[in-house]
Parts: C-alpha cells; structure tokens; sequence
C-alpha cells in the first residue's frame, strides 16, 4: 500500500468499523435466533465475571465468621468529577491539585480535520535532549 492507500483506509475506518459491526450483529442474531450455522464459526456462550447478589448478606455472614469490616469492604475515593463538584473547581484545583495527573495519552492517528494539535516526533525529541551537551 502506498501511502495515499494507508491515509484512505485510516480516514474509513469508522465505516469499516461499522460494517464490520453490522455484518457480525447480523451473523450473531441469525445464529441465535434462527440456528444458522456458519462455516468456520460456532455459538458459545460468552466469558462472564462472578458477581455478588447480595452483599450485605454476604457480610453479615463473614462478620458471623470473625471477619473485620475492613477485611469485607473496600473503600475508595470519589472520582475527579464528584470531589470537583463538592468542593467547587478552583478549590479544588488549590486545594487537591499537588496531587492529580493527566498523563499524556498514548498516540492515535486522527484525520486532519481533528482539533488536536499535532504531534511531532522530531520536536519531542528535540525536547527530550534539551540542556544536553554532547561533547
């Protein structure tokens, strides 16, 4: 592929993401609903995670085993969003901002039109060795 190839291929994904989307709903409902069976595919059930039903009488019962609240529970902070609305965004910010972090996200490829400023390798680079004297 040359590279006029590669940039329209990116700049469809959404589309292709999408067909492919759709052609696997259809499969899936067919299979489903109708028994059809297709070459090379089967209908199995899906990967799952245990879960809790009911929790308080699980604790109750580990509690009635000698088990510690703080051996039952987790507890963990609020998220961003809710401390931010109950504290207000600039105390937030005065008061918590030591210790919150926006990582840089990992590189994506986006059409042009994307809002995002561009990312540039070489100036990063160039960034990176800043203050480096190489004798």
């Amino acid at each position: 592929l040359d590279d006029e190839d590669i940039s329209d291929i990116l700049n469809r994904a959404k589309e292709f993401e999408n067909w492919l989307k759709s052609v696997g709903d259809y499969a899936l409902a067919t299979a489903v609903n109708d028994g059809k069976k297709w070459p090379g595919l089967k209908l199995v059930e899906g990967r799952s995670n245990r879960v809790i039903t009911e929790p308080d009488s699980v604790a109750k019962r580990l509690e009635a085993l000698s088990y510690s609240q703080e051996q039952i529970w987790n507890k963990k902070i609020k998220g961003i969003t809710d401390l931010e609305k109950l504290l207000g965004k600039k105390e937030f910010a005065a008061e918590l901002g030591k210790w919150v972090v926006k990582p840089t996200g990992k590189p994506t490829l986006v059409p042009e039109s994307d809002k995002r400023e561009e990312l540039s390798s070489t100036a990063n680079a160039a960034a990176d060795f800043e203050g480096v004297e190489i004798e």
